[in-house]
């Protein structure tokens, strides 16, 4: 709930008469669904808005061919981030197919009304007063304390973060085919690959972390694309803006998010995937080393600290025009072990994440299951041919397998088709996808 006036920040509040068949919806279709119009059914989905009458969140059970279910999941980004969302579905989902009987829910007391405008004006105004003590003392106890142990990482962690992104900002990205104005539309596409591959490929070509890998895999999906498309890739780099999880021990299972922002940039012309992971695991291993990720951290909560109304006029101007980034690529760590619901196997994971900023082509990719389940999600008028940039992610896979295995030999397990000896009775009689 908004206060009035923006005199402090929104606040949750208790929802009147909330009804759980407004958020758990059955999908009506014929018959059901193959996986492809599943992918085009969870697109149509998610590219309408939340109603904003109720809780931003709602799940829909979508029956899919060969006795299998999939559950398409829509919550807005103020409630959780991509850390908090696997927390989600850690407590939703079983980590096993015979789970103790699920004990009976709490007797709820009534949410009665939501409180009205007065109530919240003033809740707001001394909210905001209690944020200015608050800050102030912040403020006073971090520099008195950071003198007295001389510990001024963090400062320095600000200063370089502030020096990496005026670099930025004071040179635009070259912009791609797929960055303009977004429209409402979305077009989804999947594909999935071992997760033991993506850490024997990293070890074979001298380290670095399974994100560097994943990142390189675009990059080399990336460069082809581009130049199917008419736009030159030699000597050009693809600026991506990578969320980073900055949830301390004490923020699990709190709404929200809690994320920072590096930048890497890919380069495209690269043809040798080997040598494309190495640039790769050099440009992040120094923006880790210098911190970047805790200094843009720092300056963002600084950001969000101002006053309610100060923040609530600059966002009303609108975002300004994006000089920054062509595409968010987020790795989100899930569960390695399988989950099941009603003694059903989850098959597969795909997340979306928002598309945002004139960057009408995003990845995520999340780790479940001993796989990497990478989901491309795009604004069809910016990058229509989405199953074209999905078959350049598996050839690019491909290629820097080979290479690295002229290094170190790895398993040959097929990319994207889980082993048939993981399949238990309860997938048998049908699972979630």
């Amino acid at each position: 709930m908004p206060a009035p006036f923006n005199i402090g920040r929104p606040t949750w509040e208790p929802a009147p008469g909330f009804d759980i068949r407004r958020h758990i919806l059955r999908m009506t279709v014929p018959k059901p669904v193959s996986e492809q119009r599943l992918m085009e059914l969870a697109a149509e989905l998610y590219s309408g808005r939340l109603d904003r009458s109720k809780p931003l969140w709602e799940m829909h059970l979508v029956e899919v061919e060969g006795g299998r279910s999939a559950v398409v999941t829509k919550i807005h980004h103020c409630l959780v981030d991509g850390v908090g969302g696997v927390e989600l579905a850690m407590v939703m989902l079983d980590v096993s197919p015979d789970p103790p009987p699920t004990p009976p829910p709490p007797l709820m007391p009534d949410a009665g009304s939501i409180p009205g405008g007065a109530s919240l004006f003033f809740d707001g105004l001394f909210d905001g007063m209690r944020e200015a003590v608050d800050r102030w003392e912040g403020m006073q106890r971090a520099a008195v304390g950071a003198v007295m142990r001389g510990d001024l990482s963090l400062l320095r962690a600000i200063v370089r973060a502030l020096a990496v992104a005026i670099r930025y900002f004071a040179i635009p990205v070259r912009r791609a085919g797929f960055n303009h104005p977004l429209s409402p539309a979305r077009r989804l596409a999947g594909t999935a690959f071992p997760f033991e591959e993506f850490r024997q490929i990293r070890k074979s070509c001298g380290g670095g972390t399974v994100n560097d890998v994943a990142l390189a895999v675009l990059g080399g999906a990336l460069g082809p694309y581009q130049k199917e498309h008419g736009e030159p890739v030699d000597g050009r780099e693809m600026r991506v803006l990578t969320p980073v999880n900055v949830r301390r021990e004490n923020d699990h299972g709190k709404l929200g998010n809690r994320m920072s922002m590096l930048l890497v940039e890919v380069p495209l012309g690269v043809r040798d995937p080997v040598e494309r992971l190495a640039i790769i695991r050099k440009r992040t291993e120094k923006l880790k080393r210098d911190r970047v990720a805790d200094g843009i951290d720092a300056v963002g909560d600084a950001v969000l600290r101002m006053p309610a109304p100060l923040i609530a006029a600059v966002a009303a101007l609108g975002p300004p025009p994006n000089t920054l980034a062509n595409l968010v690529f987020s790795n989100v760590p899930g569960p390695m072990i399988p989950l099941y619901t009603v003694g059903h196997r989850m098959l597969a994971h795909y997340v979306l994440a928002p598309l945002t900023w004139g960057m009408g082509l995003g990845c995520v990719v999340i780790s479940y299951d001993k796989s990497l389940f990478f989901t491309l999600q795009s604004d069809p008028e910016a990058a229509p041919d989405l199953d074209r940039l999905r078959e350049l992610l598996e050839q690019s896979y491909f290629e820097l397998k080979a290479a690295a295995a002229e290094r170190v030999a790895l398993p040959s397990t097929a990319a994207g088709v889980p082993a048939p000896e993981r399949r238990t009775a309860a997938e048998e009689r049908g699972a979630v996808a």
